[in-house]
């Protein structure tokens, strides 16, 4: 199994442009900025040990199934602090669509056996191929994967797209941006409308993709590259699955963390969700003693119970100024939890914090103040939630004089998880034919650029510079803002977020509407709106699917005796051999007359074999064996003196089941099976006779 802690791993891959002879060349990267989302793939319960060594571990904290472990947003990463984190990555595109990353170095987070992040500085290379495409009108996604709005500076600018494969490090991007799923359920955690929920395999709203900008006139968007001019930006979009092929086993195939699936990655949760109750009074409300800090986050739950304390304490909230148990308990929390999540708990990261836990205890009455103590656990009715237990008393080996609040520990832990991520990269060209007056390679010396007013990262097209190198504070590369007196977030959109062109009225603009005339967006498979043609079976548009008497969408016919689907049109037996085809006769090679072209038992078969070296003193059935038996039974007896002898098979209504023998036996001893194959479980008789005696036998068929 990989063990990794999902990072934002500075990549560089191989890329398809539209003009890809452009692109050839070596680059370093001078700018990064990623985003990244950790979630978990499974129901997972977050454990916390007591500080004793008492053996208690309770639950301190849980993640569902498609609940948002971490979102990550590495802030724009300047060229001057790559440098001084090690990173030093260069990569060189080759005109014949090869490229490989030169040696360098990049950091990189891994977590261990025990759940723990350590970062090193490895060296990398790798060697890509990269697929060059014919021109297309892509813009940067202004939605990542999950539709959250992007946090790219470039979102909105029209770029090319890039792909790439084979790369043993990172991920793979198909040709052109492409549509994605999860096998997960994902929780309203990860999107920034919380009324959003997406059920395991449904098609997210953002793309899978890479996007780029290739420009002798870029201006860098990073904060502290001032000085440097970009010729390539970079934007890829992925998710963990197929598309990508990353965040899987070692092994396709085989499951190796037991959740059904392929997916391997592990996320190493060094933080607990906690929420903090405060010491003293605030507001004329008493809080606590201590600040205490509660694993988890049962907010709801431990309000509930604070309530219901109050009520049966009958706790005189008038004097405070309340007029209910409800409202004093809101104000309680409101004045005494301290949080700084959104779903109201806060995360601790010390060390020293997380040894130093206490849990609660909602389900032992209410004496306990909702806390585990000593008395809560060994149902002491005495109240103990004030004072920690103290470690001395466990000394001695008598425990009546122990009490106090137990503390807990938490250790870090593996969830399993998968990863989605957008990656933000500006590289400069550092060899080519020519380098310009501005020492851009391939450029064409001065620029104009164009004042951002609004500081939406688009140019107003009325305010170009004087032509420079470098552009002045608030000036960019691109002049296409549409409106300079808002922060435009998208640039189809106006100050009042609706669209500058909407053919149809249905609140998507026509420069990102599929259907631009269509208000319902809804369109058959003849692309008229709101029609009603339907693919067929066969795949063609209003199709007739697959002509009656035929087999398939090419008109094959079916074979004699077969349908379709090969099966048999008739097989009373159900043995897979047409009954045109079948063969009766006895089917067992254990007997006498054994058919082997036989493909229908007719109970046929005979079984007989003699033992003449004891002559037996009298006629008997001498065993029957198994019995119960399936399918098949022996039956030994003896003939003292030659005679006729008659076996036969009856069932419990006296009818004739089966006639195993009837002929003239010289004296001896006999067995002889039965093969009740095609016979129901039940009760049989066997008799066995001569001519002046009669014998038998029960036998159970249990199948």
């Amino acid at each position: 199994m990989k063990l990794f802690k999902a990072i934002l791993i500075l990549p560089l891959f191989l890329i398809s442009y539209t003009q890809a002879q452009n692109i050839a060349g070596t680059y370093k990267l001078t700018g990064f900025s990623a985003v990244s989302y950790d979630i978990s793939r499974t129901d997972f319960p977050i454990m916390i040990s007591d500080s004793y060594d008492l053996g208690i571990v309770k639950q301190g904290d849980h993640y569902n199934e498609g609940e948002l472990i971490n979102k990550l947003f590495q802030e724009p990463v300047p060229e001057i602090a790559l440098l001084l984190q090690g990173v030093d990555l260069e990569v060189s595109f080759n005109g014949d669509g090869s490229a490989f990353i030169n040696e360098g170095h990049y950091p990189t987070v891994e977590t261990g056996e025990n759940c723990i992040a350590t970062e090193t500085i490895p060296a990398i290379t790798d060697d890509f191929e990269y697929n060059e495409e014919t021109a297309q009108n892509y813009h940067i996604p202004y939605n990542d994967i999950f539709g959250n709005e992007s946090l790219s500076p470039f979102k909105g600018l029209p770029a090319g797209n890039f792909s790439l494969n084979g790369s043993i490090v990172f991920d793979n991007l198909p040709s052109t941006p492409t549509e994605v799923s999860i096998p997960f359920l994902l929780e309203n955690s990860v999107f920034e409308d919380s009324t959003i929920t997406y059920l395991e395999n449904t098609i997210l709203p953002g793309l899978s993709g890479g996007y780029l900008i290739y420009s002798t006139e870029l201006a860098s968007m990073i904060p502290g590259n001032t000085f440097i001019r970009p010729n390539l930006y970079l934007e890829w979009h992925s998710i963990d699955g197929e598309v990508s092929g990353s965040g899987f086993g070692d092994e396709i195939g085989e499951d190796e963390d037991g959740d059904d699936t392929d997916f391997d990655t592990i996320y190493g949760l060094e933080n607990l969700r906690i929420f903090e109750i405060n010491d003293g009074i605030i507001n004329n409300i008493t809080c606590g003693s201590n600040n205490l800090l509660i694993a988890g986050r049962d907010t709801d739950e431990y309000k509930q119970f604070k309530i219901d304390k109050c009520t049966s304490d009958e706790l005189n909230y008038n004097s405070i100024g309340y007029s209910n148990c409800e409202d004093y308990i809101d104000a309680w929390f409101e004045n005494c939890i301290e949080t700084t999540e959104n779903d109201g708990t806060q995360r601790i990261y010390n060390i020293g914090e997380t040894q130093n836990l206490y849990s609660l205890d909602l389900n032992s009455g209410t004496i306990w103040n909702g806390l585990t103590t000593w008395n809560s656990i060994n149902d002491i009715a005495i109240d103990d939630s004030g004072y920690d237990l103290e470690i001395e008393c466990l000394a001695d080996g008598n425990t009546d004089d122990c009490s106090g609040r137990i503390t807990f520990e938490f250790e870090a832990q593996c969830l399993l998880s998968f990863n989605a991520r957008y990656f933000m990269a500006e590289l400069t060209q550092i060899s080519c034919d020519m380098i310009d007056a501005c020492g851009v390679c391939n450029g064409n010396g001065d620029v104009i650029w164009y004042k951002d007013e609004d500081g939406d990262g688009y140019g107003n097209i009325d305010s170009p510079s004087e032509p420079s190198c470098l552009p002045a504070i608030g000036y960019v590369a691109n002049n296409l803002d549409p409106d300079d007196t808002c922060e435009n977030n998208h640039l189809n959109y106006d100050c009042n977020n609706e669209c500058y062109n909407d053919s149809d009225g249905d609140n998507i603009c026509d420069e990102t509407d599929d259907y631009p005339n269509c208000t319902s967006n809804i369109v058959d498979c003849a692309q008229i709106c709101d029609g009603l043609a339907e693919v067929d079976i066969c795949g063609v548009c209003n199709g007739d699917g697959i002509l009656s008497g035929t087999c398939n969408c090419d008109g094959d016919l079916s074979s004699e005796f077969y349908n379709c689907d090969e099966t048999c049109i008739n097989d009373v037996d159900s043995d897979s051999v047409c009954d045109e085809l079948e063969i009766s006769g006895c089917t067992d090679s254990e007997a006498q007359n054994y058919n082997a072209n036989a493909t229908d038992e007719d109970d046929s078969c005979e079984y007989l074999s003699i033992n003449l070296a004891e002559i037996p003193k009298m006629f008997d059935i001498q065993s029957v064996h198994p019995n119960p038996f399936n399918p098949i039974v022996t039956i030994t007896y003896g003939v003292p003196t030659s005679q006729n002898i008659e076996g036969y098979i009856y069932n419990l209504s006296g009818e004739l089941v089966h006639t195993l023998i009837s002929q003239y036996q010289s004296a001896g001893n006999y067995s002889i099976k039965w093969n009740a194959t095609g016979k129901p479980s039940g009760i049989y008789i066997f008799i066995l006779k001569t001519e002046s005696e009669v014998k038998s036998q029960k036998l159970v068929l249990l199948k």
